[in-house]
C-alpha cells in the first residue's frame, strides 16, 4: 500500500519526465516483490531521492484517510 501511495502521489505531480516516472514506477514495482525481497539500497535512495525533491518543490504535507486494512 505504501508503494502504491508513493506511486499516486509523484506520478501525479506532473513535474518528473517520462524516463523518471518509468524510473520510478519499476523501482517501486521491485520494491513491492515481497516473495524475493530486494535488500540493496539503491532502489530505496533513488526512491528517496525523488520524494526529497517533490518535499522541496511543495513543502507540505500530503493528507490522507486512514485505510482501515
Amino acid at each position: 500500500m505504501f508503494c502504491e501511495y508513493i506511486w499516486n502521489t509523484l506520478s501525479s505531480w506532473g513535474k518528473y519526465s517520462d524516463e523518471v516516472l518509468t524510473e520510478i514506477k519499476n523501482d517501486l514495482n521491485r520494491i513491492r516483490g515481497y516473495e524475493n525481497p530486494y535488500v540493496k539500497d539503491d532502489l530505496y535512495d533513488r526512491v528517496t531521492d525523488h520524494v526529497m525533491e517533490w518535499y522541496f518543490q511543495n513543502k507540505e504535507s500530503i493528507k490522507r484517510e486512514k485505510d482501515p486494512k
